[in-house]
């Protein structure tokens, strides 16, 4: 089992593993399992192989075997969809500025600046500068 390491500004617990069945690399962080998807040179995203089948889309982003960002789709009590991306949550604006384009926003502080869209639930731009502290 080879350790690959998180550059991400909070800690976890990380490994490189082989598939039983397939033999293919996978990352176990935490207890959850991640398969690789898509590679451009030294950039590669995986994606959660351990709840694909409950429509899970947590995903995962490493360079040179470093996760540089984790982001998860959570539910909040009031039943509506979040996206974390490291520590941070983005929830849904209403409204959308461009068709078929989503705005999500920080859910810490109504005037941070923090967001990010997605097309498809794909996240294409993401302006992950926040202007406060994590609550």
């Amino acid at each position: 089992m080879k350790q690959i390491t998180s550059a991400l500004y909070f800690s976890v617990t990380c490994e490189l593993i082989s598939s039983k069945k397939t033999g293919r690399m996978m990352i176990k962080v935490g207890g959850y399992v991640f398969s690789q998807r898509s590679s451009s040179g030294t950039k590669k995203r995986w994606v959660c192989s351990t709840h694909v089948f409950r429509g899970c889309r947590a995903q995962l982003y490493t360079v040179f075997d470093q996760i540089v960002k984790l982001i998860t789709l959570i539910k909040t009590k009031k039943g509506k969809t979040n996206i974390k991306v490291g520590e941070y949550t983005f929830y849904l604006k209403p409204g959308n500025y461009k068709p078929g384009r989503n705005r999500w926003c920080c859910t810490q502080n109504k005037y941070c600046r923090a967001c990010l869209s997605t097309v498809d639930n794909k996240i294409v731009a993401i302006y992950n500068e926040h202007n406060h502290e994590k609550k």
